[in-house]
């Protein structure tokens, strides 16, 4: 471009090139949009990819790492209820709760809010079944049973403690069934999976020192699962879980020791007989 000067001469001007910084931040308005819809779908991985992008290029900004650290809490949550750990899933849904205070991620905790809850619910009412059969309250592990498959959420991890409920109800079944014609074969059902201990241990104790292990100790509880329990201290169990569908159902699967009051639990080593981490 051109100008025509006073003294009768031209003189050029540049065109003021258009600025990245307008571009880069209408990108990044998009991209915050797109992840939030994402993490209302529940679909945490894809959002996670497009933040992680837009952070290379916008590390500034606020609501993107914001939005990430939310997503990366998120999906500790989603992997802890797909592994039934409740309380872990509670205890991160709360750091995710203060990490954004965007709608879409207050939606998500809900859902996953909902989810733990009837997840804690499932598995001390699979404890309660447990217990109840292994000392033959059969009308009590009859009610926490229909209580139980009455749960209604779409997670997997509960879908599968009902399934294992209803086998340990329809094995109780066939026992009863069973003892009418020889008295032998009514206790065999009992062995599908039970909570025993050689100690005298009220229901309520043998419930809460249940359900505090599986959620410290991560192990699922399934139809050929026996856990023993026998109490080391006015604080501490020892519990061995074993696969009684093995073929040496002598052998347990792990042998544990849970502190109640610090909710440490630690493993034995099978070489060495010594108590560590799990």
């Amino acid at each position: 471009m051109f100008l025509l000067t006073a003294c009768g001469g031209f003189t050029s001007q540049k065109r003021t090139p258009r600025s990245s910084s307008n571009d880069q931040v209408a990108t990044t308005t998009s991209v915050v949009k797109k992840a939030k819809s994402l993490i209302k779908e529940g679909r945490l991985d894809d959002a996670h990819q497009i933040l992680k992008n837009e952070q290379k290029k916008a590390a500034k900004n606020t609501e993107v790492n914001q939005l990430l650290t939310s997503v990366d809490k998120l999906t500790i949550v989603s992997d802890a209820l797909k592994d039934g750990n409740s309380s872990t899933a509670k205890a991160e849904l709360t750091k995710a709760r203060a990490s954004s205070n965007s709608q879409e991620v207050a939606t998500r905790i809900a859902s996953f809010q909902q989810q733990a809850s009837q997840l804690e619910k499932a598995n001390t009412l699979f404890s309660t079944i447990q217990i109840n059969l292994n000392q033959k309250n059969i009308g009590a592990a009859q009610n926490a049973n229909e209580e139980l498959q009455a749960i209604n959420v779409n997670l997997a991890k509960v879908v599968e403690i009902k399934q294992q409920a209803a086998k340990l109800m329809q094995g109780q079944e066939e026992a009863t069934t069973s003892s009418d014609n020889t008295a032998s074969s009514g206790s065999s059902g009992m062995n599908s999976q039970q909570m025993s201990s050689t100690q005298n241990f009220s229901n309520q104790e043998m419930t809460t020192v249940l359900n505090n292990f599986r959620a410290a100790s991560g192990i699922a509880f399934n139809a050929e699962t026996q856990f023993n329990l026998t109490k080391i201290s006015a604080e501490v169990y020892q519990i061995d879980v074993k696969n009684i569908a093995a073929k040496d159902s002598n052998n347990p699967t792990g042998t544990y020791r849970y502190n109640i009051k610090s909710g440490i639990v630690q493993k034995m080593n099978p070489e060495t007989g010594s108590f560590g981490g799990k």
